[in-house]
């Protein structure tokens, strides 16, 4: 069988148009590398419900699943005994990671598939939102970082195309001191 490589190409552009549908949800989880997908998400916060039981409500559970990412629930020094508690929900890193297992995603890339949510979310919250779980080292290097800049400084952050560009440039520098230092 000969084969015309001009002719698997625009047959490939031509199937991508028409099935761009089919395409997107093949894609799936790979889309966008180390980002759990909505579904996933969802998920996780529904086990998390489940786990709490039917008093747990899911804003209550929205609020203490983004305090805790926000402060470090994606990082392995964190203890799993952590937890915050609001109104009808109380929740621990452990529940958390113990749900994305089931999922088959980290808390990482849970923490990334919410990355937005979680962002408005703090900057709603103003002065009384946590800062991200990189502020403490942010501030050692970048000079007199505002309350917003702060909120952002969160490890899951680094990819989201809303973060402040002083943020971002930050975190990318920071990523590649700890991980890609030869």
């Amino acid at each position: 069988m000969a084969v015309n490589l001009y002719d698997i190409f625009e047959q490939a552009k031509e199937m991508a148009v028409n099935e761009a549908s089919n395409i997107d949800k093949a894609l799936g989880e790979s889309r966008s590398v180390g980002e759990a997908s909505p579904e996933k998400c969802n998920k996780v916060i529904e086990g998390i419900a489940k786990e709490l039981g039917s008093n747990a409500q899911l804003t209550h559970i929205f609020f203490v699943v983004s305090f805790l990412l926000q402060r470090g629930a994606t990082s392995d020094k964190t203890p799993g005994t952590t937890k915050i508690a609001y109104g009808t929900a109380t929740v621990t890193v452990e529940m958390i990671k113990k749900h994305c297992r089931t999922e088959k995603i980290t808390a990482r890339q849970f923490a990334r598939g919410l990355k937005q949510k979680i962002a408005e979310f703090m900057l709603t919250l103003g002065a009384e939102a946590p800062e991200g779980n990189l502020a403490k080292t942010m501030k050692l290097e970048i000079k007199n970082p505002t309350k917003e800049e702060l909120i952002w400084a969160s490890d899951f952050q680094t990819y989201n195309e809303n973060c402040p560009a002083r943020v971002k440039n930050w975190l990318v520098k920071n990523y590649r001191q700890r991980f890609r230092s030869s």
